[in-house]
C-alpha cells in the first residue's frame, strides 16, 4: 500500500527534531530516514530501516490459542517496534554506518501486554472465531498488509496524526475496535449505549483514556486497552478480573455500589479467585476447579438493563443447565444460570439446615415432578394457597432473585443494586429468615416468607389449623417444617412431603415408635408422627 506523507513536524513522527542532533542531512530525509531507507539498502517489505534481530521478541501475545497463535513479529511491523518497544532506542539504521542519535538502550522483548500483530487473519481464522468480521471487507482504514496479516499499520497510520495516536480512523466509541471484533449483543449493550458518566470521585475509571464522557464515548475502552494491559491474556485494563468491573460499578459511574454488596457477610466470593475463569470451560467443574467470578453470570459485551419474570438480560449470552440437567449455551430463564453451580456440580457444601430428605442439588428441588416445591421452575401444585398475597396466585411462578438477592434490592424500596450480589441476610437472602429454634414470631424474623404470605393469614390459621400454635405460641420456625426450595421425587412423595414438608432434624425426632412423618389427608387436613420440643406426636391429626 503507497503510503502519503502528511506534515510530521506537526506530529510526534518528527524524529528529526526530537533525536537526530548533530545529524547534517536534508530535513526531509532526517524525518523519513529513522523508518525508511533509500532503496538501494534494502528489499525488505516497507523499505523499513530497522535492523531485524532474530533474538527479539522471544515472548509475544499472552493468549495462545489455536484462533491466533502468533509468533514473533514482522513486516510492517519491526520498525514500530524499533521505538515502541519500551526502550525509546533509536538512531541504528540501515543507511547509517553510525548512529544518528544518542538514543540507547536494550531491547524490550515481553509482547504479552499489547494486542497481537503479525498473525494471518483469513478465512480458517474466521472460522474458529464467529465474533471476527469477514476479513475481505477490512479494505478501507483498518486494513491487513500484503501477507495479510495483522500489522501495527492496521490500526495505526504512522503518517497521519489527524484522528490522535497516529490510528487509521476517529475511535470515538472504540469504532476502530469493533471493525475487526463483532461482539453478539454489543450493539445494545450497555457498555456501548449507557449515558452514565464519572462522578469524580474515588480512582479514574478509565485510566488509559484520555476521555471524560459518558461510558458509551468509551465503548471497548471501559475494560480494554490495546497496549500496556493489566491483563494481557484479555487485554483488560486491570490485572484483576473484578477490578476491571468495580472501577465503573463501586457507584462512580454506574448508579449502584454493586462493590459494596461484595463487602457483606453473605455474598458471592468472587474475591477469593483471580484468573481462573475461561470462556470455553467446562459447564460442570471438577469440586477443586469450583469458582465464581463476574464473568461467570454476566457476559459485558451483551449486559444490558433488566427485564422482569424471564432471565433479566443482565444475563444475555452466558450459560446454564436446564430443567433436565442438560447444558443451554444461552439460558432463557434466570433459574438455568443458577442450575450450572448450584445443581448438579460437584463440590457444594451441605445446605444450611439439615434436613429428614437432605438434598443439595437445587435442580433436583425444584423440579416440577416432585410432591411439592416452590414455583421456580413451573406454577406450583397445589391449588388452594389461601396466604398468596396479590397478585400472586396458585398459577404464579417466581425467581430464584425474588428470594435471593441484595437486602437493598430495588424491587423492595431499596437503591440497588439489584441481584444476588450480596446481602446482609445470610444465605444471600433478601429479607430475614430465622431458622433458629425458639425464635419469637414477628414481621421481622420472617419477612421473607412474608414477603409473598400473608402474616395475618397465616397466624389465623387459614391453611392449617396450628400455625399461630407452632409459629407464635410455640415459637417454632417456618424452617423447622418447611423446606423452602422443595422435595425431590427420589426422595419423598405427595402423602409425606406435600406443602413442603421436610422436616429439620436438629428439631424434629422420631417418637417413641420410631416414626418421623407427616401424613397429607387431603385438603386443610394431615397427621404427624413425631417428637417435637419434647411433645409426642403419635399421628396426632388436624
Amino acid at each position: 500500500m503507497a503510503q502519503q506523507t502528511f506534515n510530521l513536524e506537526d506530529s510526534r513522527h518528527d524524529l528529526a527534531v526530537v533525536l537526530s542532533t548533530g545529524y547534517e542531512g536534508e530535513v526531509n530525509d532526517a524525518q523519513c530516514i529513522f523508518c525508511h531507507p533509500p532503496r538501494s539498502h534494502t528489499l525488505r517489505i516497507g523499505l523499513w530501516n530497522e535492523a531485524q534481530a532474530e533474538n527479539l521478541f522471544d515472548y509475544p501475545y499472552d493468549r495462545q490459542t489455536e484462533e491466533a497463535p502468533p509468533g514473533k513479529p514482522d513486516g510492517s511491523s519491526l520498525v514500530c517496534l524499533g521505538c515502541h518497544d519500551g526502550t525509546i532506542a533509536l538512531g541504528d539504521v540501515l543507511s547509517r554506518t553510525q548512529s544518528i542519535s544518542n538514543g540507547s538502550g536494550i531491547k524490550h522483548s515481553d509482547l504479552s501486554d499489547g494486542h497481537p500483530i503479525s498473525f494471518l487473519y483469513d478465512a480458517n481464522l474466521l472460522d474458529k472465531n464467529d465474533e471476527l468480521e469477514d476479513p475481505k471487507k477490512l479494505t478501507q482504514q483498518a486494513r491487513l498488509d500484503t501477507a495479510n496479516k495483522v500489522q501495527c499499520t492496521s490500526c495505526h497510520d504512522p503518517h497521519d496524526d489527524t484522528n490522535g495516536n497516529f490510528l487509521v480512523m476517529d475511535n470515538s466509541a472504540t469504532t476502530l475496535c469493533v471493525t475487526c471484533h463483532k461482539k453478539a449483543g454489543w450493539d445494545t449493550s450497555s457498555h456501548n449505549i449507557s449515558s452514565a458518566v464519572w462522578n469524580r470521585r474515588g480512582l479514574d475509571p478509565w485510566p488509559f483514556s484520555d476521555l471524560r464522557g459518558p461510558v458509551a464515548e468509551h465503548g471497548c475502552s471501559n475494560c480494554h486497552t490495546p497496549h500496556t494491559a493489566g491483563n494481557g491474556k484479555y487485554l483488560l485494563n486491570y490485572n484483576i478480573e473484578e477490578d476491571n468491573c468495580m472501577a465503573c460499578h463501586n457507584g462512580n459511574v454506574a448508579a449502584s455500589d454493586i462493590n459494596a454488596d461484595f463487602n457483606k457477610i453473605s455474598h458471592h466470593p468472587v474475591e477469593q479467585t483471580a484468573g481462573i475463569h475461561e470462556t470455553d470451560e467446562a459447564i460442570f467443574l471438577n469440586a477443586a476447579d469450583r469458582h465464581v467470578e463476574c464473568i461467570d453470570c454476566h457476559e459485558p459485551h451483551s449486559a444490558n438493563a433488566v427485564e422482569a419474570n424471564r432471565a433479566p438480560v443482565t444475563l444475555n449470552n452466558v450459560r446454564g443447565v436446564d430443567v433436565n440437567g442438560g447444558e443451554k449455551t444461552e439460558i432463557s430463564m434466570e433459574f438455568e444460570l443458577c442450575f450450572r453451580c448450584h445443581g448438579d456440580s460437584p463440590g457444594k457444601d451441605a445446605m444450611p439446615t439439615p434436613r429428614l430428605h437432605d438434598q443439595n442439588n437445587v435442580r433436583l428441588q425444584f423440579d416440577n415432578g416432585n410432591p411439592s416445591f416452590h414455583p421456580v421452575v413451573g406454577p406450583g401444585n397445589n391449588s388452594n394457597v389461601p396466604s398468596l398475597i396479590a397478585p400472586l396466585s396458585e398459577n404464579s411462578t417466581i425467581a430464584c432473585s425474588d428470594c435471593h438477592s441484595s437486602d437493598a434490592d430495588s424491587s423492595l424500596g431499596g437503591k440497588g443494586p439489584d441481584g444476588p450480589h450480596g446481602s446482609i441476610y445470610r444465605s444471600l437472602l433478601i429479607r430475614a429468615y430465622q431458622t433458629q429454634d425458639r425464635t419469637p414470631e414477628s414481621p421481622s424474623a420472617y419477612a421473607l416468607c412474608y414477603l409473598c404470605h400473608d402474616r395475618n393469614s397465616i397466624l389465623g390459621d387459614e391453611s392449617f389449623e396450628q400455625h399461630r400454635l407452632h409459629i407464635s405460641d410455640n415459637s417454632t420456625p417456618c424452617s423447622v417444617c418447611h423446606d423452602p426450595h422443595g422435595i425431590s421425587s427420589v426422595q419423598g412423595n405427595t402423602i409425606n412431603n406435600a406443602h413442603l414438608i421436610n422436616f429439620d432434624t436438629s428439631v424434629v425426632f422420631p417418637n417413641n415408635g420410631g416414626d418421623l412423618e407427616f401424613e397429607d389427608r387431603g385438603s386443610v387436613s394431615g397427621s404427624c408422627s413425631l417428637t417435637c420440643h419434647n411433645f409426642e406426636h403419635d399421628g396426632l391429626s388436624y
